[in-house]
Formats: structure tokens, sequence, C-alpha cells
């Protein structure tokens, strides 16, 4: 079978790019990032405060521009609080919450060997601290340097500037349904349809979650997302020589949308990495 100009082989290596967008705080993290009733907030902490250098106003207090101390006194910061970070890491022990979870680590680990996957953080938190915290958890320059950090912009509008329709599998991933839904709605600015979405909400008593559709947007409480479920998910996505041809030809003629067969050219083939605003490359 040929579409538009491509084997089936070659049609399936290209359209199975997997984009994962998730926020930080709450989602990879135990805690969320804002202040809660019954919780301070992951950057309004006294830890976080610890690492910047901030005035001794504290109602001046802005996580987001007042600097942040020296990598290696950061680094050190963690490893006096929490110790150092190992399979066998005590999550019980007071503030754990504000690092990545087991699995949300392990997640990260697995996706970032795979050429045919994509993880951008969407946040409103700093780009430098979360990229200290992925160092305290042991990720490497190399790996560190395949994360895409959007911390700038609306999350709709980061979404917006760093997705094109109809070739990627799309993972959302938000503790809070209004930023989710934020993510969702610059699928939509570039193409995507509301049909083209599957929603995993927390109070949703009626979920109709579609795992072959093409935006899969999860929502979970801070710290509780189903990490391993999304691994295996995608491992399966960008794997296709592990499904039949016939099973793989109808996950993906189930999973994008129609558009895409129509609109699908040679010249998208050969299209190059998209641009993104903010790409964090370490020295």
């Amino acid at each position: 079978m040929i579409y538009n100009g491509l084997n089936f082989d070659q049609f399936v290596k290209y359209m199975t790019k997997v984009i994962v967008f998730t926020d930080f705080d709450g989602t990879a993290t135990g805690r969320a990032g804002g202040n809660t009733p019954d919780i301070v907030g992951a950057v309004f902490s006294d830890f976080y405060r610890s690492l910047l250098n901030a005035g001794l106003d504290p109602l001046k207090y802005n996580y987001k521009t007042d600097p942040m101390k020296s990598e290696e006194f950061v680094q050190k910061a963690f490893e006096v609080k929490f110790g150092k970070y190992s399979k066998d890491f005590d999550y019980n022990m007071p503030d754990a919450d504000l690092l990545m979870t087991a699995t949300a680590v392990k997640f990260f680990q697995e996706m970032l060997k795979l050429d045919d996957v994509e993880i951008k953080i969407v946040t409103r938190n700093r780009a430098d601290y979360i990229i200290n915290v992925l160092k305290y958890h042991g990720f490497t320059k190399q790996e560190l340097d395949k994360i895409i950090i959007m911390d700038n912009y609306a999350k709709d509008y980061e979404v917006e500037r760093s997705l094109k329709i109809g070739n990627h599998k799309v993972y959302i991933l938000d503790d809070s349904e209004q930023d989710l839904k934020k993510m969702v709605a610059g699928t939509q600015k570039v193409g995507y349809l509301p049909e083209d979405v599957s929603y995993d909400l927390v109070d949703d008593d009626q979920k109709v979650y579609s795992a072959e559709k093409p935006i899969q947007a999860i929502q979970r409480k801070p710290g509780k997302f189903d990490w391993e479920i999304y691994e295996e998910e995608i491992k399966n996505i960008v794997n296709p020589s592990m499904q039949t041809e016939s099973s793989a030809e109808s996950n993906l003629t189930g999973s994008y949308p129609k558009t895409m067969f129509d609109n699908h050219t040679s010249s998208q083939v050969s299209e190059g990495p998209y641009m993104i605003r903010n790409e964090i490359t370490l020295s």
C-alpha cells in the first residue's frame, strides 16, 4: 500500500513521532507549583526560596525573576536536604514531593532513548530550576539537551508555537484541568479538532478515554500520574515492528486526523526540526 509516495514501512516510520507536552510541578513532581489552602506550592516553599538570591523583603519575592544561586550551590543544597538520589530514595522524607516521582524519572529516561519521541516541558516555573532538579535525579548533559523547556509564555501559545498538525501522536499531561485545556486549545489553533482529543480527567464521571485518538489529554492529582502506562503506550507506538502490518495500519488510520492523509506531501516529509522558542543547551 502506498501513502502519497511512501510505502507502508516508510509511512509508519514517519508517522509514529510522539510529542509529550508535560507540566512539571505536580505532574512530573509530587507537588503543584502554586499555593493551595492546605499546601505551600513548590515555588513558594522555603527550600525553593533558599536557592534564589532574593531580597530580604518577602513581599518582593519573585520566584520567576529573582536570580538563582550557582549550580554548584543548588546541587549541594539538594544533596544536603535529600541526600544523593538513588533507586532506593525515601520519598517519605519532608519536602520530597518537590522532586520528580520515581515513575516520572523512569519515564523520562526511557523516552529519551527513543529517537521518535520528544519531551517538551510547558511550565510557569523556570528553566534553570527544572534543569537543576533533573540534574539532581541523575540526568546527563546528553539527556538534558534533548528536553525542551518552555517557560515564558501562556501554555496554549507554547503548544501552538511548537506543533504542526498531522504527523504526531500527542500526549498532554497536567495536574491542572484548566492548564491542560489551555494546552489542548493550542493544538486546535494549528488545526486539530475537538474530536481529535481524548480526555482523561480527575473529575470526569463519564470517561471516554480513547488511546486511538491523536491527542491524549490526561489530568491527575499531583504526583499521581500513571507514567508506566504512558511509557508502555508510547513504546508500542514508536515500535510498529512489534505489531502486524494490518494492526499498525488500523491504529494509524484511527489515530490521526483524516485531513493529514489528504494533505501529507513529500515536502512535509523533508521538513526539519520544528522551531522552538526556548531550547536549553548546557555548556
